[in-house]
């Protein structure tokens, strides 16, 4: 067992080489924030609440902050990317590996690009059973003839690389045309990797 932090904002327990914060929403119930022990002194001086993201699923610890002294200087920070160092005008996101966002320990959390952070989507969408999503960049289920729609940007053009029964082979079709394309492939020559 661990041993309790106290700091008057919040109530947070030392487990090892991380904290839990212990946040109390009237509206989501009890919630356990999980930081790094070293993050904590970057964290002790907010007063922690937990918002949920509708889009993702999931929850994320937040707090209010000024900017500067005077009205309207308050801005919301968020926990996940204070720990990584994130200021509001970086364009990098914090990916969390397991899609919790209230565990912030460094095994499930990676700074990465917002296309980046696409490829750790969960299945959102299925119609009777079926997944709609793909987790293979460039793959998509085309319901007007049900099969596997594969596709890449290549010069701000989308092509259209075929429709596939089977997932997997779409995915194939979309790397060999990434190979190409990352090559400096034409257009054509993209286009030629669609199978037969």
């Amino acid at each position: 067992m661990g041993y309790e932090l106290t700091d008057g904002r919040n109530r947070a327990w030392m487990e090892g080489d991380a904290v839990i914060i212990r946040i109390d929403s009237p509206k989501h119930g009890v919630k356990a924030l999980l930081v790094p022990a070293e993050a904590w002194e970057t964290l002790k001086p907010f007063r922690w609440c937990v918002r949920l993201d509708p889009k993702a699923r999931t929850f994320y610890a937040s707090a209010v902050a000024r900017r500067g002294p005077g009205p309207g200087t308050r801005t919301t920070v968020l926990a996940h990317r204070l720990i990584h160092g994130l200021d509001p005008g970086i364009p990098l996101v914090v990916d969390h590996i397991d899609h919790n966002g209230l565990n912030n320990l460094p095994a499930n959390t990676r700074v990465v690009s917002r296309s980046r952070n696409q490829h750790n989507l969960r299945d959102r969408r299925t119609h009777n059973g079926r997944k709609l999503t793909s987790p293979h960049p460039g793959v998509s289920w085309y319901r007007w003839r049900s099969k596997w729609l594969a596709q890449i940007r290549s010069g701000g053009r989308l092509i259209h690389l075929g429709l596939h029964d089977d997932e997997l082979e779409a995915a194939e079709t979309y790397q060999r045309a990434k190979a190409v394309r990352d090559a400096g492939g034409t257009v054509e020559e993209i286009k030629a990797t669609r199978r037969k």
